[in-house]
């Protein structure tokens, strides 16, 4: 008789009397024991000349089986190792402790589990399993009769079942369509959260768009107000015969407010309102150096070090002269106030290469255009930024200032300002700690 004709009636006679336990049954179930262990040695050696024979094979399918009852282990394991179509690599484990263990330490592709384990019962078992690994497909194992069971352990993540005794040809089935179907899932769980985050981003673009227009509406509507207020502040200043020390201080505190009042108004403008450019071709050199009368009463006052290192050599660039040096202003600034208690404050500027040259190529000229993107980099000894507010310093009026130090608008002005340049703004914590901006322009 063929080996895989034998084996065909050894699962028959155990289905037919696995339920049986007295009797001749107990004599037949023995002889297909004996029959079941005569294939498997039989057929060890075809199955180890044939992957000899075939060459280089596909990556083989790491499949744990958790059964502990033996006989129908070696069933299973036999069909796993002699199927030539699709290569596996089995392991076999008998306790939920065991595969635990194995789960934990070693890669597997596909579970065969049985829920009926000597520690573990029922859906227990399942969900024991996909807490050590929940993107493990899981093909669940049952007797007859637990229509229950098996409806509960889809509902909690088995990808498929099999009924024992009833599995014949089903295994590797049941395998491929677990893993496919777990891919496909994945798939489907990226795919939605693609569409989430897209749809998010449409939701803040459209919002971004409305509070712009609200916003410029809102900034023309207050600046009438806030004229006749600093008017009226000019009159009483100048009508009053005498000023009280207390009165003084209180019409300083009402000028400082409208002019507050008009630089969030001039942000929101700037913000809101597309300005026309004033292009030039121009060194980013020169802008920074342009900018640094103004901050230098800063960097003294907070004994802070400040340390240019810039590239001599760069190319220049077609630049808004005001806009840019309002942007390089305003990171310089931030960096400052990081400081508060001193530190070092970096500004450097140099050329990185767009394209590695072919070896033996010859290095273009850092004038090329397309060759070469032109950086700026503003670099802080600060604490850092948290890393949970990273993603929202570019969204207007948020601010980590103190509430009245700040507007919430700089940070997306300068950005507004680097794109408008057809550049690209960068903010990081560094990890020797401090913050890096970077502003990359490609001439």
């Amino acid at each position: 008789m063929l080996p895989t004709r034998r084996l065909d009636v050894a699962s028959s006679l155990l289905r037919e009397n696995q339920h049986k336990t007295s009797g001749p049954y107990l004599c037949r179930i023995r002889n297909a024991k004996i029959m079941t262990e005569s294939v498997l040695e039989s057929t060890a050696g075809l199955a180890g000349a044939h992957d000899q024979a075939g060459g280089e094979q596909a990556t083989p399918i790491r499949v744990l089986l958790v059964e502990d009852e033996p006989l129908y282990a070696k069933l299973v394991m036999h069909r796993l190792t002699s199927f030539s179509a699709m290569p596996m690599r089995p392991a076999h484990v008998s306790s939920l402790t065991d595969a635990t263990s194995h789960l934990s330490a070693t890669r597997v592709d596909v579970v065969l589990l049985d829920l009926m384990l000597p520690e573990s019962c029922g859906i227990d078992t399942l969900v024991r399993v996909r807490e050590v690994a929940p993107h493990v497909p899981v093909v669940v194992l049952t007797g007859h009769g637990v229509d229950d069971l098996i409806s509960e352990a889809l509902r909690n993540g088995a990808q498929d079942y099999l009924i024992k005794g009833n599995d014949e040809g089903l295994v590797v089935r049941s395998i491929r369509y677990a893993i496919e179907r777990c891919r496909a899932r994945e798939d489907l769980e990226k795919s939605q959260a693609s569409l989430r985050q897209t749809q998010a981003q449409l939701l803040q673009i459209d919002k971004m768009d409305s509070i712009g227009r609200l916003a410029a509406g809102i900034a023309h509507e207050v600046r009438n107000p806030l004229a006749v207020i600093q008017m009226g502040i000019d009159f009483l200043k100048k009508s009053a015969v005498e000023l009280s020390e207390d009165i003084a201080e209180t019409f300083n505190d009402m000028e400082s407010a409208v002019d507050r009042s008009y630089g969030i108004i001039k942000g929101l403008l700037d913000f809101c309102v597309p300005t026309e450019m004033h292009w030039e071709s121009l060194s980013i050199n020169s802008c920074i150096c342009q900018i640094m009368p103004m901050f230098r009463h800063e960097i003294r006052k907070h004994e802070i070090e400040f340390v240019p290192e810039m590239d001599g050599a760069l190319p220049n660039l077609m630049l808004d002269r005001n806009k840019i040096k309002q942007a390089l202003l305003h990171l310089v600034l931030n960096a400052i106030d990081a400081m508060p208690d001193g530190g070092i404050l970096t500004v450097r500027t140099f050329a990185r290469p767009l394209y590695q040259p072919k070896e033996g190529a010859a290095k273009p000229a850092l004038d090329e255009p397309g060759q070469y993107a032109v950086t700026v980099e503003v670099t802080d000894t600060g604490c850092g930024i948290p890393e949970e507010v990273l993603s929202k310093i570019h969204d207007p009026f948020f601010t980590t200032k103190l509430v009245g130090s700040a507007t919430g608008l700089g940070l997306s002005i300068t950005k507004n300002i680097v794109e408008l340049h057809g550049g690209r703004i960068d903010i990081k914590n560094s990890k020797e700690g401090g913050v890096r901006a970077t502003i990359t322009f490609v001439p």
